[in-house]
Order: C-alpha cells, then structure tokens, then sequence
C-alpha cells in the first residue's frame, strides 16, 4: 500500500509501521563514503539498530592503523585482497591474506599494516 493511501486512513486505522528489519543490498563502491586516517571507505552498513556495520576500505601499500582499542565493539576484518600483518596486544602477530578473517573482541589491542594494495570488509 502506497504512503499516500495510508495517508488517507484515520490515524487509528492506519497499519503499524513494520518491525522487520529492512534489506540492505549495495552494489560495488556503493554505500557512505568518508575519510578516517587518509584512507577511503566505504560504509556498507552502521547502526540501523543492529548489532554490527560493515565497512569496505582500500589501502596501500604501508597503509594501516595505529595500534588502538575498542573498549564497546568487537571488529572483525574479512581480507578481499592483498597482503598484511594485524598486530594483537600480548606481542601476537597475524599474517592475513585473501579469505583471511580476523576477530578482535573489545577491549583487545589491535592494529594492521599492509604489505601489498589490500582491500578489506
């Protein structure tokens, strides 16, 4: 039913506004772009009510984040392309590759560096 024909209805008739949560599909380089350290990316998904987002981000060769940690958020990164070492706190370091997947629950120091053009979620 169009918003105009619901428009129409008394308010106390009117359908509730639905509760299932919405679908997202974006294509490539679709989704908010914004700069945060030098570097573009992407946001494919953030807040909406739910409990994750999902960001695509391109980097260069030597590009990566200083080491940091997330007191609320676990983040997790999905590697597309390239080459790069994510940096645990406790000294531990993590080779990541295409396919790669690399969990990092909150309040866990991390950071990355890239060692080839990379691109990750």
């Amino acid at each position: 039913m169009s918003a105009a024909a619901i428009a129409r209805f008394p308010r106390s008739l009117r359908p509730a506004p639905s509760t299932e949560p919405a679908v997202i599909a974006l294509g490539p380089n679709e989704g908010q772009k914004l700069w945060f350290l030098d570097q573009l990316v992407i946001v494919k998904q953030r807040g909406q009510g739910l409990p994750y987002g999902v960001l695509e981000t391109e980097l260069a060769k030597g590009r990566g984040t200083p080491f940091h940690r997330h007191l609320d958020e676990a983040e997790s990164f999905y590697v597309l392309e390239g080459e790069l070492s994510f940096f645990v706190e406790g000294g531990k370091v993590l080779h990541g590759s295409p396919g790669s997947y690399v969990h990092v629950p909150a309040g866990v120091a991390h950071g990355f560096r890239t060692h080839t053009h990379t691109r990750l979620l």
